[in-house]
């Protein structure tokens, strides 16, 4: 049974590895992107991997400082970094939501307007009316 679970681990590890690199080696060469979000129709477009070099090599520079970094500093800097990281994570992720065009949850043009609905009101917020006898 030792041998089995030890399989079935190693198989699942190959596994993950093998999507990791795929995902991996799509996102590289690959950029998916929307022109009509009524459609929801998702289009891919090939990428010039030099730029993805690059910014895989400058990821790999700020990797590596802060690896440096962080046994020097001790577990303080760890906490300050994770924070950091965290924040920026939230920060991005709300100005994707408040400015992004493919977000289907933001508005056409990218801008917080707000849209009057043609929808009449008492269709909204139904009224109950009470019948005078």
């Amino acid at each position: 049974m030792q041998k089995f679970y030890r399989l079935s681990v190693n198989i699942v590890k190959i596994l993950t590895l093998l999507l990791a690199v795929f995902l991996f080696i799509g996102s590289f060469l690959t950029t998916c992107y929307a022109e009509n979000m009524e459609t929801q129709q998702v289009l891919l477009r090939f990428d010039n991997p030099l730029w993805n070099l690059l910014e895989l090599a400058g990821y790999g520079l700020l990797f590596a400082c802060c690896l440096s970094l962080s046994g020097k500093a001790g577990a303080k800097f760890r906490r300050g970094l994770l924070v950091f990281t965290l924040g920026l994570i939230l920060l991005l992720g709300g100005m994707l939501i408040v400015f992004g065009r493919t977000v289907p949850a933001a508005p056409l043009n990218g801008s917080l307007e707000i849209k009057i609905l043609s929808t009449p009101p008492s269709l909204i917020y139904p009224i109950i009316h009470s019948r005078s006898a």
